[in-house]
């Protein structure tokens, strides 16, 4: 069986080579550059790939970031098979969300 692997995020480096993600990592890195990007910002990416920034933004709902959040990633992120945000805002007004994810089905063709 061939064993999926695709460039490590954030890009790092060892012994001169580049770092590689595998299997289940995929789609971990693959969140995480979707969460710490905004939209715009990368040039080789769709303009809508990212997350807005919500820091100085005037939430009315408690389930607003969760759902904006739970969107871009299932639009953004291939391979994945569900997604399921919730968040929760503490007193003192911090979000915290909470991501749970199950991977995808990937159809892998080796040729001999």
């Amino acid at each position: 069986m061939a064993i999926r692997s695709t460039l490590q995020y954030p890009l790092g480096a060892s012994q001169g080579r580049l770092l590689l993600s595998q299997e289940s990592n995929i789609e971990k890195d693959a969140i995480f550059s979707v969460l710490e990007t905004r939209p715009h910002e990368r040039v080789m990416r769709p303009l809508s790939y990212g997350t807005e920034d919500y820091i100085f933004e005037s939430i009315t709902s408690q389930s607003l970031i969760p759902i904006r959040v739970q969107s871009a990633l299932r639009n953004q992120v291939a391979n994945l098979g569900s997604v399921h945000v919730t968040g929760a805002v503490s007193d003192s007004g911090i979000q915290t969300l909470d991501i749970e994810w199950s991977e995808g089905v990937v159809a892998v063709q080796v040729q001999n």
